[in-house]
């Protein structure tokens, strides 16, 4: 249940993103494959998606971040009493450091997430400045 609130969540700005972008494809690179007898999975293949590819790595990257906030969804939906098998990173972080005390534990893995989150954070960037300047060049 609680996926699917996360995923709930997060559908719309990707629907609305993804259509955004594909609106964007050149309609001429279309044409063109059409004309050269390119079928619509060889255009969606060749031509729609390395269009799309900046795109898609910023959406990915951004969801990855996001998918390490989902605190909010399980605390609340499991009335603060979540068990082991609802535990994502942030839960365990939390119940380690505030529920067992150990506070250790607890900031050691809060700690290795803030540095997957930076790592993902540093390839968001660096994808959104090489968008940048791909688009003004």
């Amino acid at each position: 249940v609680v996926t699917v609130v996360v995923v709930w969540g997060a559908i719309p700005f990707l629907a609305l993103t993804l259509h955004a972008g594909l609106t964007q494809v050149p309609k001429e690179l279309i044409e063109a494959a059409q004309i050269d007898g390119a079928r619509a999975l060889q255009i969606f293949r060749n031509v729609t998606l390395p269009t799309l590819k900046p795109l898609l790595l910023v959406l990915l990257s951004l969801s990855t971040i996001w998918d390490f906030q989902v605190f909010n969804q399980v605390w609340v939906m499991l009335n603060q009493r979540p068990n082991e098998n609802y535990f994502v990173i942030s839960v365990f972080s939390f119940q380690e450091s505030f529920r067992v005390s150990q506070f250790g534990l607890g900031s050691a893995v809060a700690v290795v997430m803030v540095a997957i989150l930076m790592i993902i954070s540093f390839f968001y960037v660096r994808q959104t400045v090489r968008s940048i300047n791909e688009a003004g060049a």
